[in-house]
């Protein structure tokens, strides 16, 4: 480690900065990675220092802080506005568009989504190589987020139109990220599916659905990108929907364990031990439950107040622990 941080201090620009924290939140240790990202502000030149704020609002975000996740969302955009970047400041609109997400504020995540996707696609011929393909695979993306946010509104037609666009972007798209776009439109499929009741259909899609695979680089972006949506748990709630109790427990428990044999290298995120929690106390297993509620508020202590599933698993552990 010693070594790492004496690198960082000799040149700022290392991917280091965010990579070595994304290996400490692999291991689910945040607080390291937290502290070698406040580390990496500390030595970043003045252009760097947007970017690794954005890597901060990223963890902030997965540990429930929405809340200051979104202001050092707004320090990287006026940090991007200073500098010029254009770029940065349409990833804090898109991180600002999924905490409006996850908060049921569906206008504003809309809205978020939108200036994200203007500003790439005004920006696309500054990259000055495939121009065309970036743009469609942009658009397939932006109809993605769309058809999620659709699918939560229960305008079920809407998403079913994004899930046609990217269809047809799918065989311009960049070469790289052909197999992130299949399995993005295998998972709004699947979420359609299961908003219209169809859960046979829905489980036939997810078992079917090549894996998201690897991460493409290891710039900032990807490593955040890699990990959306948040909650890859479309099968385990399909399980759960058709009342198959104990395929939703393996299909969780298969989420929250590393496996070297799958290419994918996803964080775990926390509020799968508070669906498992719920899930084995519904089977009896006190012991498996009280230990994922402690897992999960443990790694959301910091959490916004009023989170209901903060709130709910406190009180169902202090139940759990009162019996």
């Amino acid at each position: 480690m010693a070594i790492y941080k004496k690198a960082l201090e000799v040149d700022p620009d290392l991917r280091i900065g965010w990579i070595y924290p994304y290996i400490y939140a692999f291991k689910e240790n945040y607080t390291g990675a937290m502290s070698w990202i406040d580390q990496a502000i500390d030595v970043a030149y003045p252009w760097q220092k947007g970017w690794y704020l954005f890597v901060k609002s990223f963890y902030q975000y997965w540990l429930g802080s929405l809340d200051e996740s979104m202001s050092n969302l707004l320090s990287q955009i006026d940090s991007a506005d200073t500098m010029g970047i254009t770029t940065e400041k349409a990833d804090a609109y898109w991180m600002m568009g999924w905490i409006s997400y996850d908060r049921g504020d569906y206008e504003s995540c809309r809205k978020y989504f939108k200036s994200w996707f203007d500003i790439y696609m005004q920006d696309v011929l500054r990259w000055g190589y495939n121009s065309a393909a970036r743009k469609k695979h942009w658009t397939a993306w932006y109809y993605f987020y769309l058809g999620l946010v659709d699918v939560k509104q229960g305008k079920i037609e809407s998403a079913k139109s994004s899930l046609v666009e990217m269809n047809s972007l799918m065989p311009d798209v960049l070469q790289e990220y052909k197999n992130w776009i299949k399995f993005y439109y295998n998972y709004l499929q699947a979420e359609i599916l299961l908003a219209e009741g169809a859960v046979d259909e829905a489980i036939n899609v997810c078992e079917k659905s090549p894996p998201l695979g690897g991460i493409v680089g290891f710039w900032q972006i990807e490593l955040v990108l890699h990990n959306v949506p948040f909650l890859k748990d479309v099968l385990a709630r399909a399980y759960r929907q058709k009342g198959e109790i104990d395929k939703t427990i393996v299909e969780y428990e298969r989420l929250t364990v590393f496996d070297s044999q799958r290419e994918e290298r996803y964080l775990i995120h926390p509020k799968y031990y508070y669906r498992l929690a719920d899930l084995y106390e519904q089977q009896g297993d006190k012991a498996k439950a009280i230990e994922h509620y402690e897992k999960f508020l443990d790694l959301w202590k910091d959490a916004d107040p009023g989170i209901v599933e903060v709130e709910d698993a406190r009180e169902r552990l202090a139940g759990l622990k009162g019996q």
